[in-house]
């Protein structure tokens, strides 16, 4: 599992280490002009074809909305830990246009080709709080016309990774003119498994990006589906993470106030229920529907004509959820 090939190569790649180096510690602004300035330290001499240069200037996050992870090797220049970063991959594409990967990562055909790989981080100033940048001096450019597009994954390696995003296609132009390609991708937010073996309500991408099971329903076995967990707000790995009634009490003229625990913006059912049978089953009805939360904990009203038919009560997402 070796390191993919890097885009600085040459005296670019000295060159662009250099360059980061001299600039001590920049602000984000100047990472707007790394492209330019280490476009000048490279400039072609007697002919020589120019680079193609690759860079982003916003952070790109991940499937969770976090920034991707990833700095500069020059880091340790400035007393900084290096860390690994998200892979980069710059791509052709035969026919213009852009094919869904395989759930390895790899392209499916060859209509899509990977050029060359690099990582989050790489290329760019050596500062974790810009993690989710990177840039790339591609020494060896791609002829005019040619088509090419970033994909990015949300971890350094194809076998960690559940997640990727890509970019606009872009037409490299005539190397005289030096035109960078800045890849337009908000998020590695495309599942590459879609995928539900487990019939859990979560598609394998996420079930690796979780941490569970996705061969098991009920990954920490407390009886509520992985989906359902993270439908709520509860933790799918921990069988004491339940949505449950946090508090009921009993108003004077008999009407029942139920608390529960509730994620902004979701929406409950609230449900009754009565014991069937001789083997502790239950048979539940809504009560309340759809009631959507406006808070983090969140209360209602069962009124007293209700409430005596109901030996127990259960709150749970809405089936439009």
């Amino acid at each position: 599992m070796g390191e993919p090939e890097k885009i600085l190569e040459s005296c670019c790649d000295e060159m662009v280490a250099d360059f980061l180096i001299g600039l001590g510690r920049p602000n984000k602004l100047l990472i707007v002009s790394w492209v330019v300035a280490v476009g000048a330290l490279c400039m072609p001499v007697y002919g020589q074809s120019v680079p193609q240069y690759i860079g982003v200037t916003e952070g790109i996050v991940d499937e969770f909305g976090e920034l991707l992870k990833g700095t500069d090797p020059a880091a340790y220049e400035f007393g900084m830990p290096v860390t690994e970063g998200a892979l980069v991959q710059i791509l052709k594409t035969l026919n213009g246009s852009i094919d869904v990967p395989g759930v390895n990562g790899l392209p499916i055909n060859l209509n899509n080709t990977v050029l060359y790989s690099t990582r989050i981080g790489i290329g760019a100033l050596p500062d974790m709080s810009l993690s989710g940048i990177f840039g790339a001096a591609v020494v060896s450019r791609p002829p005019a016309s040619t088509e090419i597009f970033v994909r990015i994954f949300n971890a350094p390696y194809l076998e960690d990774s559940s997640f990727y995003g890509n970019s606009q296609v872009y037409t490299v132009s005539n190397s005289g003119d030096n035109a960078p390609f800045v890849p337009l991708i908000e998020a590695t937010d495309q599942p590459l498994d879609v995928n539900d073996d487990d019939s859990d309500g979560l598609n394998n991408s996420w079930e690796k990006s979780y941490g569970s099971n996705p061969l098991e329903p009920d990954t920490d076995g407390d009886g509520v589906s992985d989906g359902t967990e993270i439908a709520t707000g509860t933790d799918l790995l921990d069988d004491e993470s339940l949505l449950i009634v946090a508090d009921i009490s009993c108003t004077p003229n008999q009407n029942i106030v139920l608390l529960w625990l509730a994620i902004e913006g979701t929406s409950y059912d609230i449900q009754c229920g009565q014991p069937v049978g001789y083997e502790g089953q239950v048979a539940y009805e809504d009560v309340i529907n759809a009631v959507v939360a406006t808070q983090t904990e969140m209360q209602v009203t069962i009124p007293a004509d209700v409430a005596p038919s109901c030996g127990m009560f259960r709150v749970q997402i809405s089936s439009a959820e």
